[in-house]
C-alpha cells in the first residue's frame, strides 16, 4: 500500500509541474486504486483535466472534468428502414430475405399464420426472412408484416398468388414501377381470354378503366407525390382463378433520379429465350434517347438502336442461337444495365 500511495503520489506531482501556470478555474483530481478511494491523496490545481492514467504496478489515475465544462451529447434521431415495402409471391412455399437498417432496437410481426419470420426483434443493421407457405386455394391472399422501432412503424404488403385453372389466361407486361416524384401517365397491357378486373385501393393512382375482355391497352395516371415520404401501392388484376400484381413505388418529392438497384426491376425483356420479336420494356420515367446495344457472348455488337418509347420491339431473327446480352444506357438518367438472353431457331 505504501508503494502504490508513493507511485500516486509521484503522478500528482508531474500532473501539477505541468499546470501549475493555467489560469482557469480550479479543478480536482481524485485518485484511486482498485476501486478504493486513496485518502489524503487529490490535488487542487489551475486547470482542470479529464481522463484516466495507468501506473506502472497497474495503480489507475481518474481526472474528473469540471462541473462546468462538462460535454452535452446532442441526441440521436432513430433510424429505421427496410428494403422492400413489396412482396409479390406465386403460390410455392417461398422466401424472401428483408434487410433492416438501423440505430435502435426494432420487433417483426404478421398478422397471418401461413407467413411468418425468421426472426420477431433484432437490433441496429440486420436481416430477418419472411417465410410463405404454399397456396393451395385458388384464391390469392394478401399478409402485412410490419416492423416496428420506437416511434417508427414500416408496413411489407405480401400478396400471394393462388393455384390458376390452366384456361385462366391472363398477363400483363410490367408487374413493378418505380417513378419519381413527378405526375405520371402510363399505360399497362392486359393478355387474357376472357373477362377480367383491376382492383386498384391507392387514391393516388387512377385507371381508365376497372373491368374488361380480351387484350387492352389500358392508360393510368399516378398523381405527383408532395410528401416526404416515398409511397408504395399493389394492383390486382383478376381474370377467374388467375391473378397478377403490380407494384407501383413513387419517390418522395423532389426525387427524379433512379436508384441503381432498382434498375433490375425497371428494365424488362421477354419472350426469353426468343426466336425472332425480343421485347424491352422500360419501366422508366424518363426514356427519351435510350441506347439499346446488343452484345454477343464475346462482347461484339451486334446490333444498335435508340428508343423514347416504353416498349420497343427488335428484329433478331438473323442472330445466330446463342446467349447475347442487352445494354441498356441513357447517360441523363445514368442508366447502365445488362440483361441477358438466349436466341433461338
Amino acid at each position: 500500500m505504501i508503494k502504490k500511495n508513493a507511485t500516486i503520489l509521484m503522478i500528482a506531482i508531474l500532473l501539477m509541474s505541468s499546470f501549475i501556470s493555467a489560469q482557469s478555474s480550479l479543478g480536482r483530481i481524485t485518485f484511486s486504486s482498485g476501486g478504493v478511494s486513496s485518502s489524503g491523496l487529490s490535488v487542487t490545481m489551475g486547470q482542470s483535466i479529464a481522463g484516466s492514467y495507468r501506473a506502472q504496478d497497474g495503480t489507475v489515475l481518474t481526472v474528473g472534468a469540471q462541473a462546468g465544462n462538462q460535454s452535452t451529447t446532442n441526441p440521436v434521431s432513430e433510424i429505421l428502414n427496410i428494403d422492400k415495402t413489396s412482396l409479390i409471391a406465386e403460390n410455392t412455399k417461398d422466401s424472401s430475405l428483408i434487410t433492416v437498417t438501423s440505430n435502435i432496437d426494432w420487433s417483426v410481426s404478421s398478422n397471418q399464420s401461413w407467413a411468418t419470420v425468421s426472426a420477431t426483434k433484432g437490433s441496429n443493421n440486420g436481416n430477418f426472412k419472411i417465410l410463405l407457405q404454399a397456396n393451395t386455394t385458388s384464391n390469392a391472399r394478401t399478409a402485412t408484416i410490419t416492423v416496428k422501432g420506437g416511434a417508427i412503424v414500416l408496413i411489407i404488403s405480401v400478396n400471394q398468388k393462388g393455384v390458376v385453372n390452366s384456361q385462366d389466361q391472363l398477363a400483363i407486361n410490367m408487374n413493378t414501377l418505380t417513378i419519381g416524384s413527378a405526375k405520371k401517365d402510363t399505360v399497362i397491357k392486359i393478355t387474357s381470354n376472357r373477362s377480367w378486373t383491376i382492383t386498384n385501393q391507392a387514391s393516388w393512382i387512377s385507371f381508365t378503366v376497372s373491368q374488361g375482355t380480351g387484350n387492352a391497352d389500358i392508360p393510368f395516371t399516378m398523381k405527383e407525390n408532395t410528401d416526404a415520404t416515398e409511397r408504395n401501392a399493389i394492383i390486382v388484376f383478376q381474370a377467374g382463378s388467375n391473378n397478377q400484381f403490380l407494384s407501383v413505388t413513387q419517390k418522395k418529392t423532389g426525387t427524379t433520379g433512379i436508384n441503381q438497384v432498382e434498375i433490375a426491376n425497371l428494365v424488362k425483356v421477354y419472350p426469353n429465350p426468343v426466336s425472332s420479336e425480343l421485347n424491352i420494356q422500360l419501366n422508366l420515367e424518363k426514356i427519351n434517347g435510350v441506347e439499346l446495344t446488343i452484345l454477343d457472348y464475346q462482347g461484339k455488337e451486334v446490333g444498335n438502336y435508340t428508343t423514347s418509347n416504353e416498349l420497343t420491339s427488335i428484329d433478331v431473327a438473323h442472330l445466330a442461337s446463342g446467349t447475347y446480352i442487352l445494354k441498356v444506357s441513357n447517360e441523363q438518367n445514368q442508366l447502365n444495365h445488362q440483361v441477358k438472353f438466349n436466341k433461338i431457331n
